[in-house]
């Protein structure tokens, strides 16, 4: 009987994106369920392992590099620094993802999310798990219409952001699923959604990011008002955006003064994220394998007085992952954006900036959300990558061809 490589790496993959939103949420902090989860995670990553293995028989030989060095230096990080399984899960999905339809991948990592995340959300509604609240007060500094006290529901999960960032990540999925074909009403539930999440979670800086790239998108593929040139000679300036985007992270942080006005005021913009990289960069510093996934969070204490959390992507994927890991993965991302290019694909290009910048406001490099775009890296031959503007000269040589015959 011959094994059906697809439907196994796909229920393998979607188990594995339940089990890491089920460990963001309040099921975490009950014993027999953490216990669980935790034995799930490592049945999942044996899996992935075992899948890779026994199907593939070829591989990118710059991408097996690279993947060679990070299983190295995570296997370091994690088991002398507590590094957590994320680059590990990061190497072995990647790697048994070869020749996986790149479309039923992103459709899986939709629904399993949405699914998932509506699971926990009715379990706190229904008494399984806690809707606990918390008050935030913002100054008129970021606007009158951000100014004042306003609830953050938990609704089942631990930290009251995760419903907020995982919104955004659906939204450029589907982009990235759907290009220019994307429904208007569906363009029009995510921009009313937004707000709700918004009026729930209170997550500020996501709710105008995310109103930002539906907007643009809208001026992309409905009114065609915006487009992301590409020139058939010539440098790609879009392999830039991360490099650019790290080194404004770390400059940033770096040179953060908190006696300058303007840089105080900025920092406030932006709930203090930049003050607080700064501290992590001075305190933890950078080091060749990373400090482990506690360095720059809640539970990585800095002083004896509080702990510092670092939102950061940039910043927090160097202090925990360590420079090794950190560089690699900034070049895959940079391989990413110039697969984007080649394959004159706009959408994926305009998420590839989006998540640029997002990465700078959250930590989400080494996370589940992001493990559908390493994938790419692997499969770059794959329909779904093609873009609308090949699509077209595709077509229009087919109609020439036809006329001449």
């Amino acid at each position: 009987m011959k094994i059906n490589k697809q439907k196994i790496f796909l229920f393998t993959y979607a188990a594995y994106i339940c089990i890491q939103i089920l460990s963001e949420s309040q099921f975490a902090t009950m014993e027999k369920h953490s216990n669980l989860l935790q034995v799930l995670r490592y049945v999942i990553l044996l899996a992935f392992f075992g899948i890779g293995i026994y199907f593939n028989k070829k591989i990118n030989k710059l991408v097996a590099v690279l993947l060679s060095v990070l299983i190295f230096s995570s296997i370091v990080n994690t088991l002398i620094f507590n590094g957590g399984l994320g680059v590990l899960y990061l190497i072995f999905i990647c790697f048994a993802s070869v020749n996986i339809d790149l479309k039923k991948l992103f459709i899986i990592t939709i629904i399993t999310m949405i699914g998932t995340y509506v699971f926990v959300i009715l379990c706190s509604q229904i008494g399984i798990l806690q809707d606990t609240v918390g008050i935030r007060h913002l100054s008129v500094v970021t606007g009158e219409f951000f100014a004042g006290d306003y609830a953050r529901h938990s609704m089942g999960f631990i930290v009251s952001n995760q419903v907020p960032i995982s919104f955004i990540y659906i939204y450029i999925l589907l982009i990235i699923l759907k290009k220019d074909k994307l429904a208007v009403w569906i363009n029009v539930v995510f921009f009313i959604t937004n707000f709700w999440i918004f009026y729930n979670f209170g997550s500020r800086i996501v709710f105008v990011l995310t109103l930002i790239v539906i907007i643009m998108y809208y001026f992309m593929a409905v009114k065609n008002m915006i487009s992301i040139r590409f020139s058939l000679s010539g440098f790609n300036i879009y392999i830039l955006i991360f490099p650019v985007a790290l080194i404004l992270s770390f400059l940033v942080s770096i040179m953060f003064n908190m006696h300058s006005a303007s840089m105080s005021k900025l920092d406030l913009i932006f709930n203090h994220r930049i003050s607080m990289a700064g501290e992590a960069l001075r305190y933890y510093g950078l080091t060749v394998f990373g400090l482990g996934k506690d360095a720059g969070t809640y539970t990585g204490v800095y002083n004896s007085i509080i702990a510092n959390t670092v939102d950061n992507g940039y910043v927090l994927l160097f202090i925990q992952r360590g420079i090794i890991i950190g560089i690699i993965v900034i070049f895959l991302w940079l391989m990413l954006t110039n697969i984007a290019y080649k394959k004159k694909n706009q959408y994926l290009l305009f998420v590839l900036i989006v998540l640029a910048i997002e990465n700078m406001i959250n930590a989400d490099f080494i996370s589940y959300r992001s493990i559908a775009f390493y994938c790419i890296l692997l499969n770059q031959d794959d329909q779904m990558l093609e873009s609308c503007y090949r699509k077209i000269i595709k077509c229009h040589k087919i109609l020439y061809t036809s006329i001449d015959k």
